[in-house]
């Protein structure tokens, strides 16, 4: 179970990145980057939340020795 869920938000991490660098090279040369911004700040969001639950978990004892 934790093991799907980091997965699939470290998917979501790299397909945010991803989508960041399209949006990126779309606006070369205009002043809007806030779908640039939004897609790299959920990016930011989603890798803490997935370093904190693997923290969370690894303090609980989830993980074995």
């Amino acid at each position: 179970m934790l093991r799907t869920l980091a997965l699939l938000i470290l998917c979501f991490v790299i397909v945010s990145l991803i989508w960041a660098l399209i949006s990126l090279l779309r606006n070369r040369g205009e002043g809007d980057t806030t779908r640039t911004v939004r897609a790299l700040t959920w990016r930011i969001g989603a890798a803490l939340f997935l370093f904190l639950l693997i923290v969370v978990s690894a303090s609980l004892g989830v993980f074995p020795n």
